[in-house]
């Protein structure tokens, strides 16, 4: 892991985040821009939530780049439920509002899709999501596996589409199965 500082903020970057990068760009063409697409989502999505954190004087601790994307890790929303409620949502909430301006002003697109479909992903209430987080704070309990599972639902319908017309998303299969695992897991 290489770890350095801009600043005052903390960069985290794992080797898997530059192994994930290096096996899309060695794939080329349109993969390799749907990666970048994903990786810029992320970015947005994060940013959305360091914003709301430094709204509310919590700097984050770091930044984390790793295979999955960009992590801000949060442990620690010591602000108060309101607070935390917020910065919880704030991801997604600019992964959509980034998603309507770019339909307004360029149209339908692979960016426009990818915060969409990041902002809905991280409001599914599955084991480490915002979404299970903010499950978690409203109800100052971990939600039930049941729940966590049930996140499993709508990809897993996704993918049987798919597979029905003969697409199966590789990423869209291995969320599913992490959903399930992490449900499982307690993770």
């Amino acid at each position: 892991m290489l770890g350095f500082e801009i600043g005052s903020l903390k960069l985290r970057l794992s080797f898997s985040f530059f192994a994930a990068v290096a096996l899309a760009a060695s794939f080329g063409g349109e993969y390799a821009r749907t990666v970048l697409v994903c990786v810029l989502s992320a970015l947005v999505h994060e940013c959305g939530h360091m914003t709301a954190m430094l709204c509310f004087s919590l700097p984050p601790d770091f930044i984390y780049f790793y295979a999955g994307g960009i992590m801000l890790p949060a442990d620690r929303l010591d602000c108060g439920r309101p607070a935390a409620c917020v910065i919880l949502l704030s991801g997604s909430l600019v992964n959509f509002i980034c998603a309507g301006l770019c339909f307004l002003f360029a149209g339908a697109g692979d960016f426009v899709f990818a915060n969409i479909a990041l902002g809905l992903f991280n409001l599914l209430p599955f084991s480490g999501s915002d979404g299970c987080r903010l499950i978690s704070e409203l109800s100052k309990r971990e939600p039930p596996a049941a729940v966590k599972l049930s996140a499993a639902l709508l990809p897993a319908s996704l993918c049987c589409v798919g597979a029905y017309y003969g697409y199966l998303p590789f990423f869209l299969a291995a969320t599913t199965c992490y959903i399930i695992i992490s449900g499982f897991s307690g993770e």
